[in-house]
């Protein structure tokens, strides 16, 4: 008797054991992330993104669409006359902006599943070749990731739904402007949105979420 009663005990240190692992692991991959984003070569489309900046700043800039990152990375000459100094400071800016997607990602994660299903799932992102290596690289792809996770995130909210729906709205607007790829994370955001009125008792909040988003 006294083993049966010791049997959800065991359970529950075994998921904290689980989630602490997966949690190790997660952090450790972060720590590598960012020893690549201070060694992995710098590509030629990093020195193009950066050249946007430049040229915007000297008023040579001719296309505004698809070039919204060069008011975020204004700051990033200041850093340096050195190009790749630059482009390594503007990747570790990223790099924040990767953490901040994982944890974006946990919270959308756990709106569905428990707690060692989220960190699994992180755990799986970031895991992914391509987000290893170009995961906080300077392209147009890290803005956007981080943007529709941001909004993703913001139409799960339930309290504040109208402040929250008003952000989503703004992320892939400034994601939009980034690059045009960023319209496919749209229909997501919909498809999103589709699953949230399906499974919810309260409809008219949902229709008020995507009429403001």
């Amino acid at each position: 008797m006294n083993f049966l009663n010791q049997i959800p005990m065991f359970r529950k240190n075994y998921i904290l054991g689980i989630n602490l692992f997966l949690s190790l692991i997660i952090f450790f991959g972060f720590f590598l992330k960012f020893l690549l984003v201070l060694k992995h070569k710098i590509g030629w489309d990093e020195f193009y993104f950066l050249s946007k900046v430049h040229l915007y700043q000297r008023g040579e800039l001719t296309e505004p669409f698809q070039n919204f990152h060069v008011h975020l990375l204004g700051w990033v000459p200041l850093i340096s006359p050195n190009e790749i100094t630059q482009i390594i400071a503007a990747r570790c800016v990223l790099f924040i902006l990767f953490i901040v997607s994982g944890f974006l990602l946990y919270k959308i994660a756990r709106h569905f599943i428990n707690q060692t299903g989220a960190l699994v799932a992180v755990l799986c992102w970031i895991s992914l070749s391509n987000v290893i290596q170009h995961g906080s690289s300077l392209r147009y792809d890290s803005f956007c990731s981080f943007f529709f996770l941001l909004a993703c995130f913001a139409l799960l909210r339930k309290n504040r739904q109208w402040l929250w729906s008003a952000i989503a709205g703004a992320s892939m607007g400034i994601s939009l402007l980034i690059s045009i790829k960023a319209a496919i994370h749209v229909i997501t955001l919909f498809v999103l949105l589709s699953a949230i009125f399906i499974i919810s008792s309260e409809k008219k909040p949902i229709f008020q979420k995507g009429a403001i988003f």
